[in-house]
């Protein structure tokens, strides 16, 4: 299954497996769309060619399955798929931020801190995609926002305990 997502992130990358002569066009396209368009009418010899190996039934379906959708919806579903990532991470780091108000510790201390992690993680994959992305600049800002504003909250509470415990004894 790993192959299978390697193959396919090489695919959306614009790695392709062949060398071959492209004639010059008067209008370039996007190369990744023209790898995902590729990857479209590939036969599965071709494929199982690229990953030095047979693919197991599950994998077959998997690329057949996206193929499918390639075909149905057009590459360019795919890049806007990927533009979509920066938008949840930032609703992702204004609900983390937007959380942390909320008193309850284990409410809002538990759902702020994975809305948190999800927007730096889906932050940066879409600042990985589309380094240009505002959003996902914005969510990865907002997410270590949140981390400094947990790990201060955590300190506060420390330094309450402490002052009104008095000791051990």
């Amino acid at each position: 299954m790993r192959k299978l997502i390697l193959l396919l992130s090489f695919v959306f990358t614009g790695i392709v497996c062949f060398a071959t002569i492209i004639p010059t066009l008067s209008n370039p396209g996007n190369p990744r769309t023209e790898a995902i368009t590729r990857f479209a009418s590939m036969k599965m010899k071709e494929v199982e060619k690229c990953l030095g190996r047979k693919l197991s039934f599950s994998e077959k379906v998997a690329i057949k399955l996206t193929q499918w959708k390639i075909r149905k919806k057009g590459a360019a579903w795919f890049e806007k798929k990927a533009a979509d990532k920066g938008k949840t991470a930032l609703l992702f780091g204004i609900a983390g931020l937007v959380f942390l108000l909320i008193p309850v510790p284990y409410l809002g201390g538990l759902i702020s801190i994975a809305s948190i992690v999800l927007a730096l993680v889906l932050g940066y994959q879409a600042k990985k995609a589309n380094p240009k992305d505002k959003n996902a600049k914005a969510a990865i800002i907002l997410g270590w926002v949140g981390v400094g504003l947990i790990i201060a909250a955590f300190i506060l509470v420390i330094a309450i305990i402490a002052s009104l415990g008095g000791g051990w004894g």
